[in-house]
């Protein structure tokens, strides 16, 4: 699985820098309190100008970051394939804490305000403050931590942590991507429809996505439209229902089928009700 977009603080006595660790050690401190055997991540800062980058071969590099919700609200500036390969960024990320790394870690708190764009708007996860580790055998029940608009609906009733928290969170973000604002109307019409015969099912795929950016070419229209169908399967009220992290990377990183070949005329209710295989 791809280990990018994962970034991590540097120890205290050199803020301000950061670096995208090796996440193949040993067991190393996450945000603190947080570890984990497969990986090392730490918190990022929240916002960051120059952020140097640690690697093997590549040290002193100077990179630029800056915060996915700024790039959004510049508009045309982050064109159509740079959007999805943010999606996709997160999404790789997302997967290798819950799925590769042992004990999973889940994040708790993606939002745009916590993804950060370097130079190549190649995404990175920041601020694992609130990160909490999975450990066998023991509670995953917490105190609730998130930013409102992205957390799950069932943490407003249960305080227990798993990854389909931070898969709805996803869900979110994605929308926000493509449709270059907060969706939280669009979540809120869409999803507490009465019945898939409400006219909020009605609504064409092309009229909610960011209006700033010329229409997407055919190869793009696939994507954004892929894009938009798992973004909603990850916003699935029922936590159950949700696919994982992995079977979201799956969908992206294979040959987009013809059935999504449909951008201009899609509606809402036709993704919802479109059938996908490994989700």
């Amino acid at each position: 699985m791809d280990r990018r977009g994962l970034l991590a603080q540097v120890p205290k006595d050199l803020a301000g820098s950061a670096y995208q660790g090796d996440l193949m050690g040993s067991a190393e401190r996450c945000a603190g309190t947080v570890m984990c055997q497969a990986a090392h991540v730490r918190a990022a800062l929240s916002e960051v100008s120059e952020i140097t980058f640690h690697n093997s071969g590549c040290q002193g590099i100077i990179l630029h970051f800056g915060l996915m919700r700024e790039s959004l609200g510049r508009g045309t500036q982050c064109e159509w394939i740079k959007r999805v390969s943010i999606v996709k960024d997160v999404a790789n990320a997302l997967s290798y804490m819950h799925q590769n790394c042992s004990p999973s870690i889940i994040h708790r708190d993606i939002s745009s305000k916590n993804i950060l764009l370097d130079s190549e708007y190649q995404a990175h996860i920041s601020d694992f403050g609130t990160a909490r580790i999975l450990m066998p055998d023991s509670s995953h029940w917490t105190s609730f931590a998130g930013t409102y608009g992205y957390a799950a609906p069932e943490l407003a009733f249960t305080m227990e942590v798993n990854e389909k928290c931070d898969v709805y969170s996803f869900g979110v973000l994605a929308l926000e991507v493509i449709m270059g604002k907060h969706p939280a109307d669009f979540i809120l019409s869409t999803l507490s429809a009465s019945s898939s015969t409400s006219t909020a099912y009605d609504i064409l795929l092309k009229d909610i996505v960011d209006p700033r950016l010329s229409a997407p070419s055919k190869q793009e229209s696939k994507q954004v439209t892929l894009v938009a169908k798992l973004a909603l399967s990850c916003i699935e009220p029922n936590p159950l229902l949700r696919p994982t992290m992995k079977q979201v990377c799956v969908q992206l990183l294979k040959e987009i089928p013809s059935q999504f070949n449909v951008f201009p005329i899609v509606t809402i209710g036709q993704l919802l009700d479109l059938q996908m295989t490994n989700v």
